[in-house]
């Protein structure tokens, strides 16, 4: 059974690593394998492809540092921002979780189980009920508090997670 709406979030789930120098050829890939099947979330890729364009390799890295790594503007945990970072239920969902990734065989390299990038990629592995309500009461909640703090400090990710949330809106693309 093909599910194109997971194989097109672990597609984006690889613009969440560290920006190497091989990034920007990534991320044009992902702008025209996206854009066949989901063109609002391709259009988002390129917005963020144009922005970044403007700045170096070094300066590239500094911007994910400073959004995602670091200090970040955004942090990538996303129970955090249901629950914040000292709740019970933070903790529980992000064991059901593990569990859930140990079950199927899925490494987290080095992760936390709730980490954008983690989720997204395996959402592929997942049941499609397990990953719509992972959507409905996880990513879309704290996609949405992401993407306000990007866009209040017009950050060039924020295309990133406006690709992944259009994804998520969308309906299944049609099959050729």
């Amino acid at each position: 059974m093909k599910r194109p709406k997971t194989k097109a979030l672990a597609l984006i789930a690889n613009l969440l690593e560290y920006p190497s120098p091989e990034f920007t050829a990534v991320l044009d890939s992902s702008c025209k394998m996206l854009s066949a099947f989901y063109p609002e979330s391709g259009k988002h890729l390129e917005a963020l492809q144009r922005e970044l364009a403007r700045l170096s390799q070094g300066e590239i890295e500094e911007v994910f540092t400073r959004t995602f790594d670091l200090a970040p503007i955004c942090t990538p945990y996303l129970s955090s921002y249901i629950w914040g970072d000292e709740n019970y239920e933070r903790g529980s969902l992000m064991q059901e979780l593990s569990n859930r990734y140990n079950q199927l065989g899925l490494p987290l390299n080095g992760e936390l189980p709730d980490h954008l990038k983690v989720v997204l990629n395996n959402c592929q592995y997942l049941e499609e009920e397990e990953v719509k309500e992972l959507s409905q009461y996880v990513l879309i909640p704290a996609l949405k508090e992401m993407q306000a703090s990007l866009d209040s400090n017009n950050n060039p990710y924020r295309h990133l997670l406006q690709a992944i949330s259009s994804v998520l809106d969308s309906h299944p693309p049609r099959e050729s």
